[in-house]
């Protein structure tokens, strides 16, 4: 069949006349046109038997990304009423469709499914807990930057777990008191992780941690820690402070140069700055 045909034949899908094997048939077209003209009729099959499942079930799909994405999006847009059988679904499945639970469950939000993102950062495999943090730290809010702290300052998490920790912590824009970063920061694995969080803490006593990242950090340390001092001189209105320490902190001077001849433009506007 044509792509135009089988695009108004999705367009026409309707809950009571045809399967969810054909709904989900039509999600894995090869046509974009027709897989979003299904996902347009996703709500209509809410109420059918098995089609949450059925959904689930496509982000497993080993050989077609478009079924896997179209799932995911399907499932979005139904919000809230598909994180029961999400979550559900979580402690099964492989690793990478547990992946995309996750990541469903991250764009829906709401209580239940940041419970089971709090699950999540328990998984066994490192990608699952990457994308657990990466949810919760868009979700962001007070409550979230603690609980996340709360699992960074366990003795079992690993310098791996903390670094994607740490970037979720950021993620969340919430101001960390510096004594609550005090152990992580002579890590050096760690660096570039904490200089956001350290960044956005609005203390001044985060500068000679960053200035030292200037100083001494590898090139995309360098950066990270250029960006998060540029930010810190917003929260903390230190101008003055910053730049006396600039200007008398040997090798800082050619981070800064580096930093208006950087690749991406964040850095450049923090070098400027």
């Amino acid at each position: 069949m044509r792509e135009p045909d089988r695009h108004r034949e999705a367009l026409q899908i309707d809950h009571g006349a045809v399967s969810v094997a054909t709904y989900v048939d039509a999600l894995r077209d090869p046509s974009w046109r027709v897989r979003r003209a299904a996902l347009e009729r996703a709500p209509k099959f809410l109420t059918v038997p098995g089609f949450l499942d059925a959904l689930i079930q496509g982000l497993a799909s080993e050989d077609n990304a478009g079924l896997r994405n179209a799932a995911g999006e399907a499932l979005v847009r139904l919000g809230g009423a598909a994180v029961e059988a999400l979550a559900d679904a979580d402690s099964s499945g492989d690793a990478d469709q547990r992946k995309f639970i996750v990541e469903a469950l991250g764009l829906i939000g709401g209580d239940t499914a940041q419970q089971q993102l709090y699950r999540a950062l328990s998984d066994h495999d490192i990608n699952v807990r990457t994308a657990a943090a990466e949810a919760l730290g868009r979700i962001g809010g007070e409550s979230v930057a603690d609980a996340l702290l709360e699992i960074l300052d366990r003795p079992d998490t690993d310098a791996q777990s903390a670094a994607y920790l740490l970037d979720a912590v950021a993620a969340t824009g919430v101001r960390i008191a510096i004594a609550r970063l005090s152990e992580f920061m002579d890590q050096p694995v760690l660096e570039r992780s904490l200089y956001p969080v350290l960044g956005a803490s609005g203390d001044p006593a985060a500068l000679p941690k960053l200035l030292h990242g200037l100083r001494h950090g590898s090139q995309g340390n360098r950066a990270a820690a250029l960006v998060a001092l540029a930010q810190l001189m917003e929260e903390a209105d230190i101008e003055v402070e910053v730049g006396q320490s600039l200007s008398e902190s040997p090798g800082v001077k050619g981070s800064l140069v580096q930093g208006l001849e950087h690749e991406q433009d964040e850095v450049v506007s923090a070098a400027a700055r």
